[in-house]
């Protein structure tokens, strides 16, 4: 049995409400419950965070609505060194919703924003350590997700049509120098997340049926079409993936809601795993809405990791706000906001998962 303790961030947002991002060291795998510890990040961000990356130095990039960072000023992003905050140059105009780490180190950043430092940038940019750099004429609405292929090549999800000069229907792919679009893209609403399996891209998605009810799918790129993976019921939407290996091989995790089969319009919390032919049965029993999932990986051992919120797609069904371990160990956050953002460390690094959010 390992010890696990908890250091968080609070960033304060107003004089009672706090964003935060708390930090679980030592052995996130342990059987006890979490610990915060309170003595870093202080006095914090002056506003929510949306999203977060552990560095493989473990320093830990963070955005979201803020322009302060401590007493820095920054630019709606910053980076925590484990004893400071740091601005990225002039940081970006606007907030960003989704970071990666190329496989150089650089890291890409993407959202709602138009200005990367003092650059034009439209909603993505590359940060290289001390200056931010576009992303060609980068993507002409709002990005959401990100993910990097095998070959290094960056995948954008979110709102947009068009990338640079292609006509790109929510994705696309950046090669280093030039957009290109994934056959006809995917349609309906805003691409959500996204995860490889087997070097397969698949992506988190909601449409209108031909009976005007949004449903919700995954779609799956091989690299030269687009297919549709069958629906394990009706999805009303798919809020994380995640691709993990529990020790029988690397499966698809997925999260969201169904839609209910009787009149009553409640909807179903919803987990499964894909194992590259047929869904499987969660392993777990996880009761409420899980928003974000992450893995925990110290090089030995990996865990995946679910943010468990109330099930607001049915108010009536109140399940406290934890985080849980996949194989049902709880994991109590003592807070009472939605979890936004939530990162865990990798193989090298000392056990720990980030979370973000308003609290």
């Amino acid at each position: 049995m390992h010890s696990f303790s908890v250091r968080i961030i609070h960033l304060i947002v107003v004089a009672i409400m706090f964003s935060a991002i708390a930090l679980l060291p030592n052995d996130v795998h342990a059987d006890t419950c979490m610990e915060w510890d309170v003595s870093i990040g202080q006095p914090g961000l002056s506003g929510p965070v949306t999203s977060m990356l552990v560095m493989p130095n473990d320093d830990v990039i963070v955005s979201g609505n803020f322009t302060l960072a401590g007493d820095v000023e920054v630019g709606f992003i910053a980076r925590w060194d484990g004893t400071a905050w740091h601005a990225l140059g002039d940081g970006l105009n606007s907030i960003a919703l989704a970071l990666s780490l190329m496989p150089n180190g650089d890291l890409i950043a993407a959202g709602s924003f138009t200005q990367a430092g003092d650059r034009p940038a439209n909603r993505i940019a590359r940060w290289d350590g001390s200056s931010w750099h576009p992303l060609g004429d980068g993507l002409n609405n709002t990005v959401r997700a990100l993910t990097i292929m095998p070959d290094g090549d960056l995948i954008a999800g979110g709102s947009f049509t068009a990338a640079g000069d292609a006509d790109a229907h929510q994705i696309a792919r950046w090669d280093g120098q030039d957009w290109h679009p994934l056959g006809e893209g995917v349609d309906g609403q805003a691409v959500r997340d996204m995860e490889l399996l087997d070097a397969s891209l698949h992506v988190a998605k909601r449409f209108v049926d031909s009976q005007g009810q949004i449903q919700a799918s995954i779609r799956v790129w091989d690299g030269q079409s687009w297919s549709t993976l069958p629906s394990p019921g009706p999805l009303e939407r798919v809020t994380a993936l995640k691709t993990f290996d529990n020790g029988s091989g690397p499966m698809l995790y997925a999260t969201g809601a169904l839609i209910s089969l009787s009149d009553t319009g409640v909807y179903m919390p919803w987990t499964a795993r894909w194992d590259g032919r047929q869904w499987l049965p969660s392993g777990t029993a996880i009761h409420g809405y899980i928003t974000e999932l992450t893995i925990v990986d110290d090089g030995s051992e990996a865990h995946l990791y679910a943010a468990v919120h109330n099930n607001f797609l049915n108010p009536t069904a109140l399940v406290p706000r934890q985080i849980m371990r996949w194989d049902g160990t709880r994991r109590s956050t003592k807070t009472d906001q939605v979890i936004r953002a939530f990162a865990g460390t990798g193989p090298g690094q000392k056990p720990a998962i980030y979370i973000g959010g308003s609290f």
